[in-house]
């Protein structure tokens, strides 16, 4: 869930992202580590803090998680003490090659600058018929997104400008995508496919993440005065009301590759 190198506040508050967005990305934890193979020695790159590296302890496997972000970091080491926790980030990782049994990535390589080094990166973790299995959130809007992109169209406030990367380090964000990213990235026996989830979170807690500045729409919120921000939080009341409910079900959509080490 972390990008190569980035500040803290990039994400917002590291409270927020592991209240907010962490359970979110939780929903695809379970077939990503069924995707990594038979336990054993687990890189969890992009680690945050602890969403993949708590189950997989749980599961048996001796994890060493990498995370730019020192609050992250601080983070994963309640959630998962037993595991070794060392800064870093693709494709320079802190450890040595073919050092671990599978190396995973849960929503890391789409937001990389250069997603192939990030993919060959991970592929040099894992030893000679390894596996590697990543995440990524697939092209398309999901249930949070088109909610909050009807906020701000409800508030009059545009949404800042996504960045994209140069179309010779881009790839799409589909099943074919991820799959021809991994193969080039020097995997193998490449499989990807579509992971679907309910994600309930509470309205509150969705504003938290807003107010923190995460996400497009949290970003476009901090950006405002205060007349921006108020017509935001009130949009965003009045969505939530015609929802009937302060809990949110809000469907999630991701793709998940995985592959191995040639060997």
């Amino acid at each position: 869930m972390a990008l190569a190198s980035r500040p803290d506040e990039a994400w917002g508050a590291a409270d927020a992202y592991e209240r907010v967005f962490a359970p979110l990305t939780g929903g695809a934890v379970a077939a990503l580590l069924d995707a990594a193979g038979p336990v054993g020695a687990l890189l969890d790159v992009g680690c945050g803090p602890g969403t993949v590296t708590a189950p997989a302890l749980r599961r048996g496997w001796r994890v060493t998680g990498v995370d730019p972000s020192p609050a992250m970091l601080d983070r994963a080491r309640v959630a998962a003490p037993a595991a070794t926790l060392l800064p870093g980030a693709l494709p320079d990782l802190p450890v040595a090659d073919a050092d671990v049994d599978a190396a995973v990535a849960s929503f890391v390589v789409n937001h990389l600058p250069d997603p192939l080094a990030g993919v060959r990166g991970l592929v040099r973790a894992a030893r000679p018929g390894g596996r590697i299995a990543v995440t990524i959130w697939a092209s398309g809007s999901s249930g949070m997104n088109r909610l909050l992109a009807a906020v701000l169209e409800d508030a009059g406030v545009p949404p800042l400008p996504g960045s994209r990367l140069p179309a010779d380090r881009d790839f799409a964000r589909t099943e074919a995508g991820l799959a021809g990213l991994l193969t080039a990235g020097g995997a193998t026996d490449v499989t990807a496919g579509m992971l679907r989830w309910t994600w309930p979170v509470a309205a509150d807690r969705l504003w938290l993440g807003v107010e923190s500045g995460i996400t497009t729409a949290g970003l476009t919120y901090r950006a405002q005065d205060r007349e921006g921000r108020d017509r935001i939080r009130a949009a965003f009341e009045r969505r939530v009301a015609a929802e009937g409910g302060d809990v949110l079900r809000l469907d999630a959509v991701a793709v998940l590759g995985s592959g191995r080490r040639a060997g």
